[in-house]
This record gives structure tokens, C-alpha cells and sequence, in this order.
């Protein structure tokens, strides 16, 4: 798959199969994070992946899903199969958004191109799961988790009406993400014919 189709296929899944995603695919996301751009070349970034189905139960716990459409959020039989924790190092750089920001997108356009599903998750109780992933409180802030597994509901995106953004289901398992017309988001200046010298 090309990285433009990642682009324009990818959207969050909120409901997964009951199925183990390979660990190589997992090593993959994870390297693509490592890779991604980080600013100044400090890599504060750490990167941790949970998918034995116990713990990952137990980190579903300290999630919240979906609050624009709560419906289209997962249950107990369509959680996640694992998830890439996304961790800055605090002795590094206090906060690093542009960074997690980076990674996450790359391991999502990663997943994408393994026929896996996504989600990334900012509404977490980071307390909790710094301590389930077993990570040092006062040295790593978890700024977000990535949550992994095969699809068991498809998204598309459509054309926002009215400017409406909310996303909606339109069938039980087929969610919609209305987007905002090009027209309104992208703006071009100059125009003018280049000539090389």
C-alpha cells in the first residue's frame, strides 16, 4: 500500500476482532515511531507495547472511547488486541507533543499498511497505566496510547454538512468522519509560473 492510500483509508477503529496481532507487526509500528522526526534530534520518546490479552484488559480499564459517538466505542468482546504506549522521557524534554504527535502518525500509517486496525487515545488515566506498563512515574510522562488489533467495524470519511464535525454511525458497525471541504482548509498563495535559472 502506498503512503497516500495509508492516508486516505486510515481511519480510528474503535471495535477489534478477538485476534493477536503478530509481534513483528507490533516491532514494525515501533520502529516507525523510533524513526519519526523529533525536534532538535533529541528523542524523548519511549516506547512501550503490551499485548498479552490480560494485561491489555486490564489497561482497557484506564481508557475512555468514543465520547462524541459513545456508541461506537468497544466493548468487552471488541477491545483492543495490544497497544503501543507512547512515553516522554522526562530527563530529556518535559513535554514533546510535536514529537508523540509524529510518532503516533507513523505508526498508525504503519498499521494501516498491515491491514490493521487503529485508534490513538489521549483520554487516559495515566496514573494507573504508567504503573501497569511498569514504567517510572517520576522519570516517564505517558502522553498517549496507540490501540492495535483487526478491524471488526469500518469508517470512511465524508463530507462535513454545515460544517458539522461529528462523527456518527450510519450503520451499526460503519462510522462516519465528516471532514471540512478541502475549500475551507487549504489555502494557496502565489500561483505564479516558476522558471529555472
Amino acid at each position: 500500500m502506498d503512503v497516500s492510500t495509508a492516508v486516505r483509508e486510515r481511519r480510528s477503529i474503535r471495535r477489534f476482532l478477538r485476534k493477536k496481532v503478530p509481534e513483528a507487526a507490533l516491532a514494525e509500528m515501533a520502529q516507525a515511531a523510533r524513526l519519526a522526526p523529533t525536534a532538535n534530534n533529541r528523542q524523548p520518546l519511549r516506547f512501550v507495547i503490551a499485548d498479552e490479552a490480560a494485561l491489555c484488559a486490564r489497561i482497557f480499564a484506564h481508557t475512555r472511547w468514543a465520547a462524541l459517538a459513545p456508541e461506537a466505542g468497544p466493548d468487552e468482546s471488541t477491545q483492543p488486541a495490544a497497544y503501543i504506549a507512547i512515553l516522554v522521557d522526562k530527563t530529556v524534554r518535559q513535554q514533546a507533543d510535536a514529537d508523540a504527535g509524529a510518532a503516533a502518525m507513523s505508526m498508525l500509517l504503519t498499521a494501516q499498511a498491515q491491514g490493521l486496525a487503529s485508534c490513538w487515545l489521549g483520554a487516559l488515566e495515566r496514573e494507573p497505566l504508567l504503573s501497569l506498563l511498569r514504567q517510572d512515574a517520576a522519570r516517564y510522562a505517558l502522553h498517549s496510547l496507540v490501540a492495535l488489533g483487526y478491524p471488526a467495524m469500518r469508517s470512511r470519511a465524508v463530507e462535513a454538512r454545515r460544517g458539522e464535525t461529528a462523527y456518527y454511525l450510519e450503520e451499526p458497525d460503519s462510522l462516519c468522519v465528516p471532514k471540512r471541504a478541502a475549500s475551507d482548509v487549504i489555502v494557496w498563495i502565489g500561483g505564479e509560473t516558476w522558471s529555472e535559472t
